[in-house]
Formats: structure tokens, sequence, C-alpha cells
């Protein structure tokens, strides 16, 4: 009787790799696509100083150089010195998102303390575009600020800035009359850019417009507050005309943002 062994051989077993669900290939290929897109945080940090040198001078037969008055008046001159310091720190993650912090500090941002409140607080009230979700991302080498944003930013200000000028200059009109006319107008202005700029059917844009006509209004209401300000009362006539040039302006502003779009 013959036995004989032998050493078993180790077999390959082919075995399947598990096929990956539907729900996870869709998955990989969104994962795939963002990554592709680089998406990163980027912060950018912007210091701007504004500043205004001035003086006042006083000429004419009335002016007492001794006293420094005029009609017993005591004259109010000498060189003056404002400023503005803002200091901007902007953060994007996908490139159509902004978070803005901004540090100012001055002495003539009273106007400011007024208009940039109440656009911040407009327009991040206002509900989200339709569809915005479903908007492709904007391309990482691409500015947080275009041209269309530029063109539209610098034609309103330009058109204001000209009807500011105008009031200015206006005929027959002392110093004080023409800083109430000017003072408002930007008040004016500004509550009507916030509507203009913004969806005019909705409620929150009109109050936001109506934050600059109210303060106007109460100033119009109070002398007090307009000695405050070193504003003169201001006449029917001048109540007018400041009316008629900022309704011009607004009007131009619009058909400008027209043209443009």
């Amino acid at each position: 009787m013959v036995s004989a062994t032998a050493p078993l051989l180790a077999q390959d077993i082919p075995i399947e790799a598990p096929q990956p669900a539907t729900e996870d290939i869709e998955t990989m290929k969104e994962v795939e696509k963002l990554e592709a897109l680089h998406f990163a945080p980027t912060t950018t940090v912007q210091l701007q100083i504004n500043g205004a040198l001035g003086a006042l001078h006083y000429t004419g037969s009335a002016i007492e150089t001794s006293s420094n008055t005029a009609a017993g008046a005591p004259l109010l001159n000498g060189l003056s010195f404002n400023h503005e310091t803002r200091l901007t720190i902007d953060t994007s993650v996908t490139g159509q998102d902004l978070l803005r912090i901004r540090f100012r500090a001055g002495n003539f941002a009273l106007l400011h303390l007024v208009i940039d409140p109440a656009c911040t607080v407009v327009f991040e009230a206002l509900p989200a575009t339709p569809g915005l979700m479903r908007q492709p991302p904007r391309p990482p080498q691409a500015p947080l600020f275009g041209p269309d944003t530029w063109r539209h930013s610098l034609s309103q200000g330009a058109v204001v800035m000209v009807a500011a000028l105008v009031l200015v200059f206006w005929p027959d009109t002392d110093t004080a009359t023409h800083r109430s006319l000017v003072f408002s107008l930007l008040l004016l202005a500004g509550g009507g850019l916030v509507w203009l700029n913004g969806d005019p059917h909705s409620r929150i844009t009109a109050a936001g417009a109506g934050i600059g006509l109210g303060l106007w209004l109460l100033l119009l209401a109070i002398p007090g507050l307009q000695q405050l300000l070193s504003l003169a009362p201001m006449q029917p006539a001048e109540i007018l005309t400041v009316m008629i040039t900022t309704a011009v302006a607004l009007l131009l502003a619009g058909l400008l943002n027209r043209q443009l779009a």
C-alpha cells in the first residue's frame, strides 16, 4: 500500500470590490467639483485716510480787524483740519460671499453715521435673490467689485456731487444757507439712493429711504438742531429748491443705472 502526500497550493479567489451606490458617486463628483474650484478664505486689509484742510477769510468794510468782529459779531476764522480714518477688513470664502468689518475714526463723520448704517441695515434685511444658491460661483481670479459695480457707483456719486456744487454756488445766498442747502440735499439724496439701489417694491427699502426724509423734516422742525449744526433756517423757496434739485439728481441717477445695466 503506497501513500503519498503533497502540499496544498494557495489559490487566488477573485473577490469583487463593492460597487459604490449611486448617491456616493454623485457625492464624489460634487466633492471633485468643489476641490477643482480651490475654495479658500481670502482676506484683504485696506487702510484709507481722508483729510480736508481749510480756513475762513473775511473781507469787507464791516470787518473790524483789531477785534476780529463784523457788525459787532465775532468772526469764526482760523485754520481747520478734518480727518477720517477707515480700516476695512474683507473676507471671502467662496468668491460670492463677503464679510466686511470696518473700523472708523474721525471728526467729520456726521452724515456717515446716518447714511452708512441705513444702507447696511436695509440691504442686509432684503430677501435673497431667487435662485441665488443655484448660480455658479465667482471665478477665484475675478475681483470682488467688477467694472459694472464701479460704473454704477461712480455715476451715482458724480450726479450727487454735481447737484451739491449747484447748491454751493446758488446765487444770492449766504454761507449758512449754502450749508443748509447742501446738507439737506445729502440727507434726501442718501435716502433716495437707498431706494434706488434696493428693491423699490419692498417696505424695507421704503423705510430706509424714509430715514433721510425723516431726518430732514426733523431738522426743519427743530431750530435748536439747526443752530447746533450751524445751519440757517430755510425759507419755502429754498426748501423747494432742495426738493427739485434732489428729484432731478435721483432721476438722472436712475436713468444712468438703466443705461449701464
